[in-house]
């Protein structure tokens, strides 16, 4: 499937071709923190399908696993969810992984 995206501000675009069935959700600690949530979607690109169309990145690296601690924030409530993706609102159907499975990181 071919996707076309972009960066909140739109100064980074770009496209690929993409598997709808490797899209992912991952819970670890690190991608709550990148995107603010309980978890982050996944969704892989093979290299040799991905354009970046305009803007250049920032590099980041990630230090996984770090030990750093964090408050634990459950929510108590959810809000506008007549715009919540139908999926979300039944995460108990998805597959579950304690871990990436071995050999086939998410990246």
């Amino acid at each position: 499937m071919k996707i076309e995206g972009a960066c909140h501000c739109g100064t980074i675009t770009y496209e690929a071709v993409v598997d709808p069935d490797k899209v992912a959700i991952c819970h670890c600690t690190d991608c709550q923190t990148l995107s603010g949530s309980a978890f982050r979607t996944v969704v892989p690109a093979p290299k040799e399908t991905f354009t970046l169309r305009t803007g250049q990145p920032k590099i980041y690296v990630k230090t996984a696993e770090s030990g750093t601690k964090r408050a634990q924030l459950p929510p108590k409530s959810q809000v506008w969810c007549r715009s919540a993706l139908d999926w979300v609102m039944d995460l108990g159907s998805v597959a579950q992984e304690s871990r990436a499975p071995q050999g086939k990181p998410i990246k």
